[in-house]
């Protein structure tokens, strides 16, 4: 019975939309009948040029226009049967798009994890660097520092990221904020100032681990989605992993104080990714409280950009005016 209701209900009004469609065609008719009398009464001229301005002329090709733009928007958007609003669907230039900064939102969470593999793995070492050298009293606590960081900051972030709309901004800043603290770090003349930085590590760390998730969701094909969560996740473990191999081989290598030079190397490729989220379109970017809502968004720029048509310059001038 609410099936058969609301089919009554959709009958019901697609007939008043086609009243409506009606007096909007005679509407049209009357204007640009009375703009074209406008623009020929104003030239007082016959010429071949101007004889484009007749109203049946004008009438016939606006109308006409109106009504395929009409059929075309009720085809594309509207359900027959439901008579719901259908979402576009992503054209092939998005998808490649969103491709692409999936795959910068998976470098950054890999590189942004990795110190701390670098740390544990290089301990020894980082604790003989000082003088006098850290405890391991002190060395557990320098690994707990990133993390009391991130318990600080994850509130504050997701209070941000929910307020502010321009969300690029704020991980852009995030990411050269969160690479100086690694340089920092590397350059350490002192314990406090290693202490210092690793909480800042941690602290600037909560936006960049709070958005990919979010971003992912909203921007992941449907079918993809925990598909993406997970290759997300993932890279969290992987940089964790590469971070104690190159820690590790580093200071194998190459001595004591091996462990900084790893550290600027994630500095140096940290930094570019400030840029690219900088020169990327904020809409394939920015969180616009789900993909659902951000779809419809573009669905009602596309119907205003469909509802536009095409007069001679003095006619539409002319019709502007009445319609104002």
């Amino acid at each position: 019975m609410e099936e058969e209701r609301k089919k009554g209900e959709c009958k019901v009004d697609k007939k008043k939309d086609m009243t409506t469609e009606g007096d909007r065609e005679n509407e049209t008719v009357a204007m640009v009948g009375r703009a074209a009398k406008d623009v020929e009464a104003s030239t007082g001229s016959n010429t071949k040029e101007e004889s484009e301005f007749l109203p049946v002329e004008i009438t016939e090709t606006v109308v006409g226009e109106r009504r395929n733009e009409r059929k075309m928007l009720h085809e594309k958007y509207t359900n027959d049967e439901s008579c719901e609003i259908i979402a576009p669907e992503e054209d092939d230039s998005t998808s490649s798009q969103t491709w692409w900064m999936f795959f910068a939102m998976c470098m950054l969470q890999l590189l942004t994890n990795f110190d701390s593999g670098i740390l544990p793995a290089t301990l020894g070492q980082v604790q003989a660097s000082f003088d006098p050298p850290i405890t391991d009293l002190h060395a557990g606590f320098l690994g707990s520092l990133v993390y009391i960081g991130l318990m600080f900051s994850c509130p504050l972030s997701g209070y941000l990221l929910t307020v502010y709309k321009n969300q690029r901004s704020i991980i852009c800043g995030a990411i050269l904020l969160n690479a100086i603290s690694v340089l920092a770090m590397a350059l350490s003349p002192s314990v406090a100032y290693l202490n210092a930085s690793r909480f800042l590590i941690g602290f600037l760390q909560a936006p960049i681990f709070i958005y990919g998730p979010v971003w992912v969701d909203e921007f992941a094909p449907p079918e993809s989605m925990t598909l993406w969560v997970s290759l997300l996740q993932v890279n969290v473990a992987v940089g964790i992993m590469l971070g104690y191999l190159f820690g590790g081989l580093a200071v194998h290598h190459f001595g004591q104080d091996a462990w900084r030079t790893v550290l600027i190397i994630q500095f140096v490729l940290l930094c570019p990714f400030v840029v690219v989220f900088l020169c990327e379109k904020r809409k394939y970017f920015n969180v616009t409280s789900g993909r659902d809502k951000r779809l419809k968004e573009r669905k009602k720029k596309q119907q205003a950009s469909y509802s536009r048509y095409t007069l001679p310059k003095k006619a539409a001038a002319t019709l502007l005016k009445w319609e104002s």
